[in-house]
This record gives structure tokens, sequence and C-alpha cells, in this order.
């Protein structure tokens, strides 16, 4: 008979020999964040336009601030959150749940709080957090339960106990 596989030494090897990949979505999803919190700045005809107006409520209009408004270089951060997961497709590499969450399904964008989604908490019908995004309106829904467990805190548990 052969030896028996063990899953926790095929995760360790399959970690230590994807270092430089795992690195590379890092960095990926690092700078997806940094630009999605460039915040767009208004051009100088803009703003002149703003200034010349003669109509009174295009005065009282201007002085509010729009916060629907995208970042300036979100198709940028939507293109790295885009590479970041065919990288992981290509090489069937799991990306961490924390991640996940943190990007669109539907247009990958990153979800920020308050800048590109916006979050609620909900007691009915049952616990979750919903997350809209502010790009696409699609909405994503977080359970919250008391004893849910995400996959990454049941395996280190399994592991704790052997």
């Amino acid at each position: 008979m052969g030896r028996k596989s063990d899953p926790v030494a095929k995760a360790k090897n399959a970690i230590a020999e994807n270092t430089q990949v795992y690195q590379r979505m890092n960095f990926l999803h690092q700078a997806a964040i940094l630009l999605a919190n460039i915040p767009k700045e208004a051009t100088t005809a803009e703003l002149a336009a703003k200034d010349h107006s003669t109509h009174p409520k295009s005065a009282v209009n201007s002085s509010r601030i729009d916060t629907t408004q995208e970042p300036a270089l979100s198709p940028l951060s939507r293109h790295y959150c885009n590479t970041m997961k065919q990288i992981s497709r290509k090489l069937v590499l799991r990306l961490d749940p924390n991640v996940k969450r943190s990007i669109c399904k539907t247009c990958e964008n990153i979800l920020i709080p308050s800048v590109t989604s916006s979050t609620r908490v909900k007691s009915r019908p049952q616990k979750n957090i919903t997350i809209t995004c502010r790009s696409c309106n699609t909405k994503k829904r977080l359970v919250s339960k008391r004893g849910h467990e995400l996959w990454t805190n049941k395996s280190k548990d399994k592991q704790v106990e052997r």
C-alpha cells in the first residue's frame, strides 16, 4: 500500500511554491485599494464654468459635494482586481475570503465603505451585512450568525486539534 497524503502538508507546499504569485496578487490588491481612494479632482475648466454661471440655483448646487462620483482611477483599480482574479483562476489558487468580500462580483470594483460602496446592517429576516456597490448597484449579503465560521478558520481549528 502507498502512503497517505497529508492535506496540510500539501497546502503548505503549494504556498511555498507560489510565494511570488501570492506576493504579486497582494500587491495588485493593495494597489487597487490605493487607486480607489484617490478622489476625482475637478478640472480648471469645470471650476471656471461654475464661477461664471448666472443662474442662482446652479450656485447653490455647485456647493454640494456629490458623494456618488466614482474615484478618478477607478478603471485602473478594476483592471488590477480583474488581473488578480485571472491569476488566481489560472494557477488554481484560492483567494482569502476577506479579499473576495472586498471585490464586487459584477463590475470587479474594489468595495471600500462610503467611497465605492455603502454598508447596511440588517436584522430581518436573518442577521446580515449588506454591501451595495455604488457603480453597478449589486448587493452582497454577508452572514452574521453567532456560530458562523469561515473555511479558513475551520481548517486552523482542525490543525490545532490534531
